[in-house]
């Protein structure tokens, strides 16, 4: 009900200014917990869970309206509105429960992004396609934007990400194998040593053909003379074959 009464009052200020009369307004788009739900006000003296969780009083919607109704006449003038007040910005208030990330090492005569158990030669679709590699920690880089993991298909020497750690047949796990005390200037320091497993559960419908498995990651380190830095590594499994599963026909 709160939506078609926005919609209805958006209209008229619409077509009050010149739009079509037969103007139809959508509300689109998702609100985050800062609104939460928005009732009536009849809605609201219910007090049922939707309207318990219209945080902002029986009034809420009237304000919305109020509002909308503003940028909705704005627009049909082609006439700039007032930003109006700013939320603070509490992001330096922030509390952090989360204590900072060690800094990692490797296995001895290790690099970080080496493969420490390599796909098989060949997987049929419908296996899954298991890969370790030696690895920094998570933490030290959130990729948004970017992926922990791509499987890659070859064409010859040429290769296209097919898979990333977005799609649900792969899975990223993470864990610290070793945590140890190391003697570096000017204080020892504590580092943790520990390794990716991507798993590709290959499904029965993908393309056969030559592919790999990718990780990628950044490491957190701490040189001789005192300086930590964090930076980037790649690992790659080898080559391995897909082939289709042989289909059984009953005779």
């Amino acid at each position: 009900m709160s939506g078609r009464r926005l919609r209805e009052s958006v209209a008229q200020v619409l077509t009050r200014h010149g739009f079509p009369e037969d103007t139809k307004v959508v509300v689109a788009g998702l609100s985050g917990t800062y609104s939460s739900y928005i009732t009536t006000y009849e809605e609201y003296q219910a007090q049922r869970y939707e309207a318990a969780s219209t945080i902002y009083g029986p009034h809420t919607l009237s304000a919305y309206i109020k509002n909308f109704n503003v940028l909705a006449e704005a627009m049909a003038k082609g006439e700039p509105v007032d930003k109006g007040p700013q939320p603070p910005n509490l992001e330096a208030a922030q509390i952090n429960i989360l204590r900072n990330n060690s800094n990692d090492k490797t296995s001895r005569l290790k690099q970080f992004g080496d493969v420490l158990l390599d796909a098989k030669d060949t997987y049929t679709a419908g296996e899954s396609a298991v890969v370790k590699f030696q690895s920094g920690n998570p933490r030290n880089n959130l990729m948004i934007g970017q992926t922990y993991l791509t499987v890659e298909k070859w064409t010859g020497e040429t290769s296209k990400t097919v898979r990333t750690d977005a799609d649900w047949d792969t899975i990223f796990d993470w864990n610290v194998t070793d945590s140890s005390i190391v003697p570096l200037p000017p204080l020892p320091i504590r580092a943790a040593e520990s390794e990716a497993t991507i798993t590709w559960n290959i499904p029965e419908s993908v393309e056969p053909g030559t592919y790999s498995i990718v990780h990628n990651g950044y490491a957190k380190t701490k040189s001789l003379s005192g300086v930590t830095s964090i930076t980037p590594y790649t690992g790659s499994s080898k080559k391995f074959q897909v082939t289709q599963a042989s289909r059984q026909f009953a005779g």
